[in-house]
């Protein structure tokens, strides 16, 4: 308004809100200090009209596991500003080819998976602080477990921003899974249960709420950020449906060292986790669960690579009658974990950041993994299921964000070995369960794990 006092940091936040709207290419915001004499101090605002339409094209490619890998195409196109009236509009696609294999020495056997979505943001409700979208996804794909499956699902979102630094949304989502490839099902009731038919339908009500004090999203070097989300899943055509509660949240706080005129030290810690409780009697779906490892969570285990696993014994007969007997190993996952993350980053020039880091965590099922498990006690699963992982790492600055370059070593845990708990689990075949540097030259060795990542974004 006319009149009201500002602060240099208040111009930058009215320049983002407009770049916000994605409606302007460029934004200029800055105080018009010409005349020194004068009390009131103009803002000059510039602004670039952004083309409202955009379409987009890449290839990519997606891995699992070891022996599941997925190269495809992927199109996009998007507009800001539909019926001149700032509704967004995008549909996306992703077409490949995923191909599985229960061993190096098993030929995979390749399906096409795909992708569609869109989606429909009508942001102008009370000044633009409520928005209501409707987004559609329909996709075929291969879950943690290795299994073939059509998923579709629709969520309704209510998003209420009552100021810059916090979000909200509410709104029902509905989703249904079913699997394909009825050959692959033996490995989805290894997670579901012995009489998993092949497909769930999943209805809830979702809430999450995001505050964001962050200086700079990419590349924070001081504030915080904290992010929940609350779903409520509940029956809706059948009383089998599934009915839980799945709480998670997220905590980043970003520390500046002063060292005389410079900043150059940032510390940063991040507490993030999740809990999933059954209401009902058919336990948590599987995809539902918590899974940790990989470049932004306990970098010392690959992907989905931290805690117990499920041997997976195939066999297949070739043409000559000859029977090959493979291993694959699948992540049980968690209905409980949580993790602590503290980095210490060091600003150079050039866009060069060094790191250190140091990642604990726990991931248990004290209501156990599936329905009629017998649960383990909440502190046992604690302790036992307990990790921490350290290492180094180099982040570039680019225009897209960081891009990370981490090494992390933790030590030997069962899941690197084959305890009597595991079934049908068969030493010497670590190749197929974890993907280290060591192991990748000798899957026998002993000693502790070494992970190497390449990633963009920051981990914290």
């Amino acid at each position: 308004e006319d009149g009201q006092p500002y602060r240099i940091k208040d111009l930058a936040a009215a320049q983002s809100r407009l770049f916000g709207m994605q409606t302007f290419s460029l934004v200029t915001v800055k105080p018009d200090l010409s005349d020194p004499t004068v009390k009131a101090v103009p803002i000059k605002v510039e602004v670039t009209e952004n083309r409202f339409r955009s379409l987009q094209f890449g290839i990519g490619l997606r891995t699992q596991n070891i022996l599941n890998w997925e190269p495809h195409v992927s199109t996009r196109f998007r507009h800001t500003h539909l019926f001149y009236q700032l509704i967004r509009a995008e549909l996306s696609a992703r077409v490949g080819l995923s191909g599985y294999s229960p061993s190096p020495k098993i030929a995979s056997q390749i399906y096409p998976v795909w992708r569609f979505s869109g989606s429909l943001t009508y942001p102008r409700i009370f000044g633009q602080r409520v928005a209501q979208q409707v987004q559609v996804k329909v996709e075929r794909a291969f879950d943690q477990a290795l299994a073939l499956h059509d998923n579709p699902e629709v969520d309704l979102r209510t998003i209420w921003r009552p100021s810059d630094a916090l979000v909200m949304q509410l709104g029902p989502h509905l989703e249904y899974v079913s699997y394909v490839d009825r050959t692959l099902l033996d490995n989805a009731r290894r997670f579901y249960g012995p009489e998993f038919d092949g497909s769930y339908l999943l209805t809830s009500l979702d809430y999450s709420l995001t505050l964001d004090w962050r200086d700079d999203p990419l590349t924070s070097k001081r504030g915080s950020f904290f992010s929940t989300t609350l779903r409520y899943a509940f029956p809706f055509v059948t009383a089998d449906d599934y009915h839980f509660l799945a709480f998670s949240g997220d905590w980043r706080y970003f520390l500046p060292v002063r060292i005389g005129n410079d900043v150059p030290i940032t510390f940063a810690t991040r507490v993030h986790g999740k809990v999933l409780f059954p209401l009902g009697n058919d336990g948590i779906p599987y995809p539902e669960k918590l899974f940790l490892g990989g470049s932004s969570n306990m970098r010392g285990f690959p992907s989905r690579g931290m805690g117990p696993y499920q041997a997976l014994v195939t066999e297949r007969t070739d043409d000559a009658g000859e029977t090959t007997t493979s291993f694959n190993y699948l992540p049980v996952g968690g209905t409980f974990g949580i993790v602590l993350e503290e980095e210490l980053r060091y600003h150079t020039s050039f866009g060069l950041t060094y790191a250190g880091f140091v990642d604990a965590g726990t991931l248990s099922n004290p209501w156990g993994t599936l329905t009629g498990d017998v649960p383990e006690p909440f502190v046992v699963g604690l302790i036992e299921g307990f990790r921490v992982a350290g290492g180094l790492g180099v982040r570039y600055g680019s225009p897209i964000g960081p891009i990370r370059f981490d090494v992390a070593v933790r030590p030997r845990y069962p899941e690197d070995d084959c305890p009597v708990n595991y079934p049908n689990c068969r030493a010497g075949t670590q190749l197929q369960r974890r993907l280290d540097l060591i192991r990748t030259f000798d899957a026998d060795a002993k000693g502790p794990g070494v992970m190497v990542f390449f990633a963009f974004g920051e981990a914290i």
